[in-house]
């Protein structure tokens, strides 16, 4: 299951594996979205990838069909 996160959460910076242990999607449909260059990290440091939590979340919703990832509040004044 994935954790309740606070507004400024959403901004966190975390790898892959990070992002698969807060939202609980699997790893390696994280992996996949960024092979196919649908998720992108927004910083590297040395040979780790670091990406947005808000961006994975915004994925999900986009990819999945409606259920948890349509339902958080948060999309309704964030998403661009």
């Amino acid at each position: 299951p994935h954790r309740e996160l606070s507004r400024a959460s959403f901004d966190t910076l975390v790898t892959i594996t990070q992002a698969a242990q807060w939202t609980g999607i699997n790893r390696s449909t994280l992996s996949s979205w960024v092979r196919r260059g649908k998720l992108r990290p927004v910083e590297v440091r040395g040979r780790t990838q670091l990406y947005r939590l808000r961006d994975v979340y915004r994925i999900a919703r986009r990819t999945n069909p409606p259920g948890l990832w349509a339902t958080s509040s948060y999309w309704d004044e964030e998403d661009e």
